[in-house]
Formats: structure tokens, C-alpha cells, sequence
């Protein structure tokens, strides 16, 4: 009897996730939360600020848990966070004398408690 190679088994848990609708919501509020993001200063897409709330309000009616409509909000918040204040790398780097990838580190962890 043959094995599965481990690459195979991976992909099938991560295709098994990907179906899960928590990993749905949590894309719908990292796409609106990247809208979002692109709005802000250091990007200033600003016309794309009216459609931000788009994939949160088309979603929303569908959660049916509490976990589902976390997810949403979370991914909606980590990624506008980390895309609209990535300048605090740019912070850390200059002023903190952090060197820069750990200061994206400290970027992605704001965003995990700054939105």
C-alpha cells in the first residue's frame, strides 16, 4: 500500500479550511479591510472609501454565529490596520532602530491589537 506524500496531505486540510465558512468570512472582511486600507495616506486611494463596507455588508446577513461575524469584523480590522498604518514600520525602522523585517512583525502584531 502506497503512502500519501506529505505535500498531498497538506493541500487537501488546506482545500478542507478553505471550504470551512469561517475562512469564508474571514476573506470577505480582509478584502474589505484592504478597500479600506488603500485609502488611507500612504496610499490615498481615497475614491475607493465608499466601498470598503461593501463585502461586510454583503456578508453580514449570512453569519449565523457569533464566531462567524468575529471573523469578519477581525479580518476586516487586521488587514485595514496593517495596509493603512504600514508607515509605522517606516517608524520603527528609523526612530526604533528596529531593522525591518521585525518591524513589520511589530506592524502585524498592531494590527492584531490596534483595530
Amino acid at each position: 500500500m502506497a503512502r500519501k506524500p506529505i505535500t498531498t496531505a497538506i493541500t487537501q486540510r488546506l482545500r478542507q479550511a478553505l471550504r470551512s465558512r469561517e475562512a469564508r468570512f474571514y476573506a470577505l472582511g480582509m478584502l474589505g479591510g484592504l478597500v479600506q486600507g488603500v485609502c488611507w495616506p500612504p496610499h490615498s486611494v481615497w475614491p475607493m472609501n465608499p466601498l470598503f463596507f461593501v463585502p461586510l455588508l454583503l456578508a453580514l446577513p449570512f453569519t449565523r454565529t457569533l464566531k462567524e461575524a468575529i471573523f469578519l469584523g477581525l479580518g476586516h480590522g487586521m488587514v485595514a490596520t496593517w495596509v493603512g498604518f504600514s508607515w509605522l514600520s517606516y517608524m520603527a525602522e528609523s526612530f526604533g532602530g528596529i531593522p525591518a523585517p521585525l518591524a513589520w512583525i511589530v506592524v502585524l502584531l498592531y494590527s492584531f491589537i490596534g483595530q
